[in-house]
């Protein structure tokens, strides 16, 4: 009987030292200014990160879980301050020059008083309003980058890049994506204040 309830205690014992060393590391964790979300993060970037590559993910419920991690990592790390800032003509010009007059993104031509000063580091998250911290970029390109952390870009092109090909396809999934999304560009061109007439 003694040498059962000895070997329990071992057990919970080492079970609480266990927990001790998790309580730890966690706590210097926090000490370095990381969420626990972070903390996790970091270690599960060391297995793929050697190329920047995205993690390879094999089920769609674990998908559908890098996705919202990610958005929770933004949404853990946005500010909720104003952004108050105002170009001068001779700032927009340095921008401008950076990329020669080109969408940092997509690469189309911008005018130097027409293109959408985009912040490298979100303002969001904390990136400041000086022009070493912008790239010009175009409308389209500046409202659809939002200030997605670079894993969430990374996955929007992924997607992208496979939703394109499925269209141009004319697979089945990509008929029904042409339909969702012609859909919900109509609903999104009435919200504008002077709607534009169709291209097509």
């Amino acid at each position: 009987m003694n040498c059962v309830y000895l070997g329990v205690s071992c057990y919970r014992w080492r079970q609480r030292a266990i927990q001790r060393d998790i309580d730890r590391c966690l706590k210097n964790a926090k000490l370095l200014k990381l969420t626990r979300i972070k903390f996790e993060t970091e270690i599960f970037s060391q297995q793929y990160n050697d190329m920047n590559e995205l993690p390879y993910i094999d089920t769609p419920t674990d998908f559908q879980q890098e996705l919202k991690r990610v958005a929770l990592l933004r949404k853990n790390g946005k500010l909720k301050e104003r952004r108050l800032y105002r170009l001068t003509k001779e700032e927009r010009k340095i921008i401008h020059a950076k990329t020669g007059g080109k969408c940092h993104v997509c690469g189309q031509e911008v005018s130097v008083d027409k293109f959408e000063a985009d912040h490298v580091k979100s303002y969001s998250s904390g990136g400041t309003s000086v022009t070493d911290n912008f790239l010009p970029a175009c409308r389209t390109c500046n409202n659809y980058r939002w200030h997605y952390l670079p894993d969430e870009f990374k996955w929007i092109l992924k997607l992208g890049v496979w939703a394109r090909t499925e269209i141009a396809k004319e697979t089945e999934i990509g008929k029904q994506m042409v339909s969702v999304f012609v859909g919900r560009e109509k609903i999104r061109e009435a919200r504008r204040r002077n709607p534009r007439i169709s291209a097509g």
